[in-house]
């Protein structure tokens, strides 16, 4: 297999965080994988990049905001990648690594700024970036229908941290009559687990960033409610434009509205389905998910 130098903030980080642990296990099914931290990077930073068919980063931009010039002496002309499921965090008003890709791409050869988002992809493009368009998935083993409707207790949940755009949106749902279940954050395995005692998972990602000035929609994060339907749930949430990129419209249980007073409307006619019918939806769902094996996209960008 060909080896890869993955750069990471830590490998418990990697090993442990709800998403990079299934990026990793995945990569290692496809490449002989050394993972190197940020603290060999810092103190013990002989690695022999030349060893290695490719290097790919995957630690966090404020990590390689604040490495980049120790990073570059270590790997030289060796050519990165640079793996990112925050891209947003490059370019907004008020984040504390905005002009990380601008400083990597002065220090290093950088073939690729690989972004979970298309939207976000085709920004950083259109700002004279190498960026390429990557899906993040949900392990096989994770794609678990669970219970049926009428075994989960939670008609309509969310769990997760409650950000001032989600907050607003809880409460003009409440104002509506329409209350929800919000559970704490929690180990991602707890998190899979609840997510089977939810029938309905509910959530916004509307928000208002600042670029310049100038306010961009989040577009971004599908895969929370691609997890929550290989999760047997059904997923309500507002569109944007990356929902095409995730192919969402392939997803049965994964409904979307351009407006809150749209809502109610789809939790009816979720509601009104037959058990069958519900059923049916949701298998159909976890087997799409877990058939698409997304997180081979990433791979497939550093050997193609």
């Amino acid at each position: 297999m060909p080896k890869l130098m993955l750069l990471a903030d830590s490998e418990k980080y990697l090993r442990n965080n709800c998403y990079q642990h299934q990026l990793l296990e995945h990569l290692e099914a496809n490449f002989e994988v050394t993972i190197v931290s940020q603290r060999r990077i810092r103190y013990f930073p002989l690695l022999s990049p030349e060893r290695f068919d490719f290097i790919l980063s995957v630690m966090r931009q404020r990590t390689l905001f604040s490495l980049c010039e120790k990073l570059s002496q270590v790997v030289g002309d060796a050519p990165l990648h640079i793996y990112d499921q925050d891209p947003w965090e490059n370019f907004l008003d008020n984040s504390s690594s905005r002009g990380t890709y601008e400083k990597v791409l002065q220090l290093m050869n950088i073939r690729r700024i690989l972004t979970t988002s298309n939207w976000w992809a085709k920004f950083t493009k259109n700002q004279g970036m190498p960026a390429k368009f990557v899906r993040m998935g949900v392990l096989r083993r994770y794609c678990v229908v669970g219970p049926k409707w009428m075994e989960r207790k939670i008609t309509l949940g969310f769990q997760g941290t409650i950000h001032d755009h989600r907050h607003r949106f809880f409460n003009e749902l409440n104002s509506m009559g329409i209350g929800i279940t919000i559970l704490p954050s929690s180990s991602h395995q707890c998190y899979l687990s609840n997510l089977h005692d939810i029938r309905i998972y509910i959530h916004s990602e509307k928000t208002d960033w600042k670029i310049n000035g100038e306010s961009y929609q989040a577009n971004s994060l599908w895969i929370k409610d691609v997890e929550v339907a290989a999760r047997g749930c059904f997923a309500i949430r507002n569109s944007d434009e990356d929902e095409e990129a995730y192919d969402i419209k392939g997803i049965p249980s994964i409904f979307t509205f351009n407006h809150i007073k749209e809502i109610p409307d789809i939790i009816n006619s979720i509601e009104s389905l037959t058990h069958a019918s519900k059923r049916e939806m949701v298998n159909a769902s976890v087997n799409t998910i877990r058939e698409r094996n997304d997180w081979q996209t990433i791979a497939d960008a550093l050997l193609y």
